[in-house]
Formats: structure tokens, C-alpha cells, sequence
């Protein structure tokens, strides 16, 4: 009736199905009024009763069970609302752990240390220091052999430029004389030319030996001096305090 009039089609067909039924309830109780009495009396009507008791006991005992879950999901219902809240406290309650446990091991740690420098203290107290021999400046070095180590470093020096003038006149050979000329070529020598005087050529040679010399005695020299310094300490222990190292 909500959707359609009184002249739908299928609201007269509702009506009339519903006054069909009526009748034939009514039918049916006055047909079954006169066997009312003796279907009371019969077994099926006592089966009937007590399968009635049994589904009424079931649907109390159903109602208590549905009061019960219904009072427990109020309950959780309410624990529900109250989540966030005791969330929040854990939170609140896990960080004031953390700072006081930060504090406390920081306080742990620095009575440690007070503790330790208390008995360090305490022993220091019992230990008496004399000084026996001040503390100077060493007038010989701890190592290595200085002379020794200098005349190792000359050899070394001599041999390497005696390996390299060596080397170099096997790389770049130079004839000396007319035999070894001979035998670097194969050829025969017929004949030679002699330096004079007037070419310069014996001069300069001499020059470069003069030269040679000196160098030779100079570095000769700077090395025994060298050799003497490191010999005589106290020599050593001067010249160190005028160029200031010590």
C-alpha cells in the first residue's frame, strides 16, 4: 500500500488471497472444533507440549546467553574507548622509563668514576716519589754507530760511482789507443795523430784532472770533518746549541 493504490493489479490479487485464507481458516476451526477434545487427550498433543517446554527452556536459556554477550561487548565496547587513553599512559609511562633510566645510569657511571678516583687518591696518599737524577739531555746518540754508518755510506757511494762510470763505458765506448781501435772496428790503423801543444787538447785534459782533483780532496775533507764531528761529542753537543736544536 505503500507503493500502489487500492486499483493496482496486484494489490486486488494481495486481497484476495488474504480473504481466500481467512475463509479457509475459518473452515478449519469449525471442522476441527468437535476433534479438539480428543486431540488433546491423544499422545501426539503430549509430545507436542513437551517439545513446546523444551523450546521454551532453550529460548530463555538463549536470551540469558544473549544478555551475557551483550553485556560483554558493552564491555569491550567501553575497554574500546577507553584504548587510546591507555595507549597515550604506556607512551607517556615508556618514556619517563627511558629518560629515568638514561639518569640513573648516568648517575651509576659518575659514582663509578668517583669512586675510582676516590681510591686512586687514596693510594696516592701511601706513595712517596724522590727524585734520584734529573732529567737531562743525552750527550751521545742511542744509535746508530755514526762513523761506521758513514763509512758504510762512503763505500756505498765509491761503488756506485765507480758501477755507473762502468756502465757508462759499456753503453758509450771510447778507444784509448790504436790496438783497441783495432779490435772494436776490425780495421787496420794505419797511422795516428798525436795531441801538441799548440792544439789546447793537452791543456784541457790537464784542466779537467786539476779540477777532478780538487773536488776529490774537497769531498775528502768534508768527509773527515763530518767523520770528526760525529766523533767528538762535545764538538757536536756546540753546534747543535748554536744552531739551536737543543
Amino acid at each position: 500500500m505503500f507503493r500502489f493504490t487500492d486499483k493496482h493489479p496486484d494489490v486486488k490479487e494481495t486481497r484476495r488471497q488474504i480473504d481466500e485464507l481467512t475463509q479457509q481458516k475459518q473452515d478449519a476451526i469449525s471442522a476441527s472444533g468437535s476433534n479438539n477434545s480428543d486431540f488433546r487427550n491423544s499422545e501426539l498433543f503430549q509430545n507436542l507440549k513437551l517439545l513446546i517446554s523444551q523450546l521454551e527452556n532453550e529460548v530463555a536459556s538463549l536470551q540469558v546467553r544473549e544478555k551475557a554477550q551483550l553485556e560483554k561487548a558493552a564491555y569491550l565496547q567501553e575497554k574500546l574507548v577507553q584504548m587510546p587513553d591507555v595507549e597515550a599512559q604506556l607512551t607517556g609511562l615508556t618514556r619517563s622509563y627511558d629518560i629515568t633510566k638514561a639518569k640513573y645510569e648516568e648517575l651509576l657511571s659518575r659514582r663509578e668514576s668517583a669512586l675510582i678516583s676516590q681510591k686512586v687518591g687514596a693510594a696516592s696518599d701511601d706513595i712517596t716519589f724522590r727524585v734520584v737524577d734529573p732529567p737531562r739531555t743525552p750527550l751521545k746518540p742511542s744509535g746508530p754507530i755514526r762513523p761506521l754508518f758513514l763509512g758504510m755510506v762512503l763505500v756505498a757511494g765509491l761503488g756506485t760511482g765507480l758501477g755507473l762510470a762502468f756502465f757508462v763505458s759499456q753503453l758509450y765506448p771510447v778507444a784509448t789507443s790504436a790496438r783497441q781501435l783495432y779490435q772494436i772496428t776490425g780495421l787496420p790503423v794505419l797511422g795516428g795523430v798525436t795531441s801538441t801543444r799548440q792544439s789546447g787538447i793537452s791543456a784541457s785534459v790537464r784542466k779537467e784532472n786539476w779540477r777532478f782533483l780538487w773536488m776529490s780532496t774537497a769531498l775528502v775533507v768534508c768527509f773527515l770533518g763530518f767523520m770528526a764531528l760525529n766523533l767528538d761529542t762535545s764538538i757536536h753537543a756546540r753546534v747543535m746549541q748554536e744552531m739551536g736544536w737543543l
